[in-house]
């Protein structure tokens, strides 16, 4: 499972939510106060800290996903 922590505002939550919705990816979005920058953790591991990393890990995520579904593939 995904988390993925955030800052409050974070304009960005909104779109990682729906790009994780899209890949059908168990997730988490929460808010804590007192990170200073939006952080990603996958089991409990932080895989990303920083917007860019988080839209960088979703983005591979994103062709990971792509290439697995592909026909032929993960079958």
């Amino acid at each position: 499972m995904i988390l993925i922590e955030h800052p409050v505002p974070c304009p960005r939550a909104a779109d990682w939510a729906q790009l994780l919705k899209e890949l059908v990816v168990a997730h988490r979005l929460a808010e804590n106060p007192n990170l200073q920058e939006p952080m990603l953790t996958e089991g409990s591991k932080p895989a990303a800290i920083g917007e860019s990393a988080i839209t960088d890990y979703l983005n591979q995520l994103k062709r990971d996903v792509t290439d697995w579904r592909a026909p032929g593939c993960g079958v």
